[in-house]
């Protein structure tokens, strides 16, 4: 639950820095396209949840092998619950981007983020961004997923359109001064 949640964090923090100053101004100035400032900020998101989640699978490991659990820790097996649940995460950024990007309050898109958050716990359906990561890093047996093949297409589609969606907003849209 806390995973989507600092998915929105993030976002409205890489878009935080543009919106003081009248940064969007200044950025949009360059000569540089709209769709790669949107998927560059896209990407930093993305960075930031990486390095989230690999910080997760050291501390578990370290915690681990502090506490000397008898059995050996399935490395592996942890190592591909954490990039499911990475990759999961990919809709949900470019959701928090945009609105991150429309809102000049950080509270704002955070209250909305932490809203759709809280439903995860009834909600719990693969079409749900806010509980995609969760069911993504769930082991096969407690899933309640029918083919995970087709939760992995779902997410790629959702991302694939929610980041077409986003540049064309982005590009056509004035930004908040």
């Amino acid at each position: 639950m806390i995973y989507p949640i600092l998915t929105g964090v993030f976002a409205a923090l890489i878009c935080r820095s543009e919106h003081i100053g009248n940064g969007w101004k200044q950025i949009l100035a360059l000569p540089v396209k709209r769709s790669t400032i949107f998927l560059s900020k896209l990407f930093m998101v993305i960075l930031l949840l990486a390095g989230t989640q690999t910080l997760l699978l050291i501390f578990f490991l370290l915690l681990g092998s502090l506490f000397q659990i008898p059995s050996p820790l399935p490395f592996l097996e942890i190592l591909v619950f954490t990039g499911k649940g990475l990759y999961a995460t990919f809709p949900l950024a470019a959701i928090q981007l945009i609105i991150s990007i429309y809102y000049r309050s950080f509270g704002v898109p955070l209250a909305i983020n932490i809203a759709f958050t809280l439903p995860v716990l009834t909600v719990y359906g693969q079409y749900y961004p806010w509980a995609q990561p969760a069911l993504a890093m769930s082991p096969a047996d407690e899933t309640p997923l029918d083919s995970l093949l087709r939760f992995y297409i779902l997410i790629s589609v959702l991302f694939i359109m929610i980041t077409y969606i986003g540049i064309k907003v982005f590009e056509k849209r004035d930004l908040p001064s």
